[in-house]
């Protein structure tokens, strides 16, 4: 079955215990200024998306314990340290979901984005 989550920017997909989320990007745009680098953007991107995450977890009923895989995707891989501290502070470093992070390159991603994020979120 499929219906339109809360303020998802990404698409979904929902069969049996499974939801899975495509291309969830941030839903604002930031822009890097003379006092924010391009990895404070980045860092803003990824949080906009776990706030948008937690709204479907929320709907569902569910935690970020239920997110059994994520699909990272970063403009660079030097964001992946600063984004990685966010993603232990939102997932936990106790059995967080699986992980793959690639990198794509500058201009790749959704809406010319850094950071964007597919996830599976387990319903039973």
């Amino acid at each position: 079955s499929s219906k339109r989550l809360v303020a998802c920017s990404g698409w979904h997909y929902q069969h049996g215990g499974l939801i899975q989320i495509s291309q969830l990007v941030s839903a604002s745009v930031f822009l890097p200024s003379s006092s924010t680098s391009s990895d404070d953007v980045a860092i803003a991107e990824f949080q906009n998306i776990t706030k948008q995450l937690s709204d479907i977890l929320k709907e569902t009923h569910c935690t970020a314990q239920d997110v059994v895989m994520v699909h990272l995707y970063l403009s660079s891989i030097s964001l992946f340290a600063k984004i990685n501290a966010h993603y232990v502070s939102f997932f936990g470093s106790v059995l967080p979901p699986s992980r793959v992070c690639i990198a794509v390159g500058p201009l790749r991603l959704l809406g010319s984005r850094n950071v964007a994020m597919d996830c599976t979120i387990q319903t039973l």
